[in-house]
């Protein structure tokens, strides 16, 4: 939901995801996640805008596979800036506080709750009046499928193609390079994949 105010831009968004394991013993907790966030943006000028982007995402275990992950909250709170560079591409670079917290259950997760920062850089791009796509680097921690939490950093990919004024499909790859924090056998893995996306 997007309210334009002028020079003030509110946009309200949500998240549902539900992610479950293919084979009971694979190891994986089924997992469900819901993600509120309310981005203020401030323009400047016609090149320049500026603004805050918290998010809470409330992370939900429905399913464990023979260990016990707790229940998270998790907060996000920093400061961006979006520059355009010409008519068709911008850059925005952003970054805060980033804090995870566990509700009882996992001792181990308890103990290490983690408590730091998040930055990212994306560009942007208009290929055409249909067509866009956009290219993310950064660091987050988020909660994990077989481990408490994971700490990752990233490089995304997306293409959006715009079906009309309301509706649009588009296409996602990523890699990700992630530390695993409060599992049984923490480990350090590399994750690629793709996936589909449909907005309005």
């Amino acid at each position: 939901i997007i309210w334009d105010l002028d020079k003030m831009i509110l946009n309200l968004g949500y998240d549902h995801i539900n992610m479950l394991p293919t084979q009971s013993n694979e190891g994986f907790a089924s997992q469900s996640k819901d993600s509120f966030s309310l981005t203020t943006t401030f323009i400047i000028n016609s090149s320049l805008k500026i603004g805050l982007e918290p998010e809470i995402d409330l992370t939900n275990y429905s399913q464990n596979a023979g260990f016990q992950l707790a229940d998270s909250t998790e907060i996000k709170l920093g400061p961006f800036v979006q520059w355009r560079l010409t008519a068709a591409t911008s850059l925005q670079v952003g970054g805060g506080y980033e804090g995870l917290f566990f509700n009882q259950g996992a001792q181990d997760a308890i103990s290490s709750q983690p408590l730091g920062w998040y930055g990212n850089a994306t560009v942007n791009q208009s290929l055409n009046t249909h067509v866009s796509q956009s290219l993310s680097i950064g660091r987050e921690t988020s909660s994990g499928l077989v481990a408490s939490f994971d700490q990752i950093d990233y490089l995304r990919h997306s293409i959006r193609w715009r079906i009309n004024d309301k509706v649009g499909i588009g296409t996602i790859l990523y890699l990700e390079k992630a530390d695993e924090n409060g599992a049984q056998t923490p480990e350090r893995s590399t994750r690629y994949g793709t996936g589909l996306t449909l907005s309005w």
